[in-house]
């Protein structure tokens, strides 16, 4: 018995020391080809390894979507990103050049591109996870409904620990786009609640700002003792 309980124990151990890196490679995979762009893709979620980047996030609070328009020229798009915040949008428009997993900038004039995003696996049937391959890593959840489901967004916290990023932000659900002001004509006449709202998350944001920077410090002092023991 004596025998029996040591194997199960070595044996847990081994599958968990194999699993959560197959599982990891798995969930890092490219897709062999992406989706058809075209249409409206909502911004489920987002993750960073950059705690400001969490922090910004959940201070802002925002909702976004993208929508993507085919060109005559095959896999080129115009991409129109929209993203809301207390009432006021802000547009960005880009084309793109969509190469199987690629995402790629692209300018019309020159025809020159520089790859943006790669696309990961994802078992969704309708969503793209997207990972930026420029100086700022971020892994964004899109999808062509307003929500996923748990096991959907489940999936896209673990890959955003494989990666080793912060924990992924839901961005809000407010997806009504056609009465929001633009974001230049925001000013002090803000309604009080809406001021009153963004005094505490400011208040937040600049809390969060601060642990980071003290974790920041923290793991830099641990690494360099670990140099030095």
């Amino acid at each position: 018995m004596k025998t029996l309980f040591i194997a199960v124990v070595v044996l847990s151990f081994t599958s968990v020391c194999w699993s959560a890196p197959l599982a990891c490679n798995n969930l890092l995979k490219e897709v062999d080809k992406g989706p058809d762009l075209g249409g409206r893709w909502y911004i489920i979620a987002v993750s960073s390894d950059s705690c400001l980047v969490s922090s910004l996030m959940k201070f802002l609070h925002p909702s976004g979507v993208v929508d993507f328009t085919q060109e005559e020229a095959p896999n080129i798009y115009d991409m129109v990103a929209t993203v809301k915040m207390y009432g006021f949008c802000k547009n960005e428009s880009q084309t793109l050049l969509h190469d199987n997993n690629r995402l790629m900038s692209y300018d019309k004039s020159t025809q020159q591109t520089t790859v943006t995003d790669s696309l990961l696996q994802t078992s969704c049937p309708d969503c793209v996870i997207g990972k930026t391959l420029n100086s700022m890593n971020v892994l964004f959840l899109f999808s062509r409904r307003q929500n996923v489901n748990d096991d959907e967004l489940n999936e896209f916290v673990k890959q955003a620990e494989c990666l080793k990023y912060k924990r992924p932000v839901v961005l809000n659900t407010d997806h009504d786009y056609e009465n929001c002001k633009p974001v230049e004509e925001a000013n002090e006449d803000l309604d009080p609640a809406v001021q009153a709202l963004l005094t505490q998350r400011m208040e937040d944001f600049r809390e969060a700002v601060i642990n980071c920077i003290k974790n920041y410090f923290m793991s830099l002092y641990q690494s360099i003792a670990n140099v030095w023991s």
